[in-house]
């Protein structure tokens, strides 16, 4: 399973570990870890460039953390990149607008990739 395959179904339906494990074993990766890590920086271009919904990206961000975590390979990206969608999840206060998503997500994304990759 490609990356753009694994969006498209994140857009359609909840991601299982199948998915991820579909994924990873066409990924060539030298560890589990960095298998995630590269899927997970993947997911983030793809969400600041706007080419995958917040909840695609939300969905896939999710399943990716469980995945991690239930193998022990949990990498501080992936962490920062889990905390980042989570964040736009939900209001914290009374403040509605902007979104959670543009007030949390997107900044941290940004400053994710800025650190990361030459954005």
């Amino acid at each position: 399973m490609t990356f753009d395959e694994l969006i498209h179904e994140a857009e359609n339906r909840p991601l299982l570990f199948e998915d991820v494990t579909t994924f990873l074993e066409e990924c060539s990766s030298e560890s589990l870890s960095a298998g995630l890590d590269c899927c997970a920086l993947e997911l983030a271009k793809t969400y600041a460039t706007g080419k995958v919904s917040f909840d695609a990206a939300d969905n896939l961000a999710n399943i990716l953390f469980a995945f991690a975590a239930q193998r022990d390979s949990i990498t501080d990206l992936m962490m920062s990149i889990f905390l980042a969608f989570d964040a736009g999840e939900f209001y914290p206060d009374e403040i509605r607008s902007p979104s959670p998503e543009e007030r949390f997500t997107r900044p941290q994304i940004n400053e994710i990739l800025r650190k990361h990759v030459n954005v």
